[in-house]
């Protein structure tokens, strides 16, 4: 064997005989087992750090989060332009409240008379009223009423607020100096004045050939808010002691 031994004296070698010690190189002989693991040493120092990786995929969309609150109404825009006028709608019909009552005159014809004064008719002048029976005189019947310079003679009827009426008569001058002012006075159940309307008539405008007579016709506005009757009123203005002569007065809805 080539496995060197060792005593007090010498060393030795089978292939050798007993010497002075030497040094003599042996054979390595097998390797003993491993030995326990010795204590971990310290941490080295922490590597530089490596290169990004690639971006992974986009992940899947999340689930939609919850409605935020309502905003502020914003500010209010301009006026679009106005739009075309539509067609006229059909006329509705007349109103029961306007319904024609017929003729709403008393003694319009001027047939009765108290003193000369004609039934159904005031005026402040009578002395100045009187009855005519003359042929060409008398508009129809048989009399008809003669009213002289400064004179007047009215008539209160009952309406109703919101209607239209209408005044017509006949009239006939004595005279060519005669004028004449017919009115409708809306009054309320003070007999406060609400509205007037008025027709004029001129000299020029009065009939005064005998046997002839004018026919004049007034259509008031809409009678207003509280009123509860009209006062049909004539008003005379003649020079010279000339006259009118009136007759067939009618008042009605229009």
């Amino acid at each position: 064997m080539n496995r060197c031994i060792s005593n007090n004296s010498c060393i030795w070698c089978p292939c050798c005989r007993c010497r002075p010690p030497i040094i003599i190189r042996c054979p390595t002989g097998p390797t003993g087992p491993t030995g326990s693991t010795g204590a971990t040493g310290p941490t080295g120092s922490t590597g530089s750090t490596g290169a990004t990786g690639p971006t992974g995929s986009t992940g899947s969309t999340g689930a939609t989060g919850p409605t935020g609150p309502t905003g502020n109404t914003g500010a209010t825009g301009p006026t679009g332009p106005t739009g075309n006028t539509g067609a006229t709608g059909p006329t509705g019909p007349r109103g029961e409240g306007c319904a024609s009552l017929g003729e709403q005159i008393l003694n319009g014809g001027m047939e009765d008379f108290i003193d000369d004064l004609p039934v159904s008719w005031n005026s402040t002048t009578p002395v100045s009223i009187e009855s005519v029976d003359q042929a060409g005189r008398v508009h129809s019947g048989n009399l008809s009423v003669n009213m002289q310079d400064g004179s007047d003679l009215y008539q209160d009827v009952d309406i109703k607020a919101g209607c239209y009426y209408v005044l017509s008569f006949f009239a006939h001058g004595e005279g060519q100096q005669i004028g004449l002012r017919a009115t409708i006075t809306f009054l309320d159940d003070q007999n406060n004045q609400l509205l007037t309307n008025q027709l004029i008539v001129r000299e020029q405008d009065l009939i005064n050939s005998n046997r002839s007579f004018g026919y004049f016709r007034l259509v008031s506005g809409a009678a207003p808010s509280g009123a509860v009757k009209a006062r049909i009123a004539f008003y005379v203005v003649a020079g010279g002691g000339q006259s009118m002569d009136l007759d067939d007065v009618s008042f009605m809805v229009a």
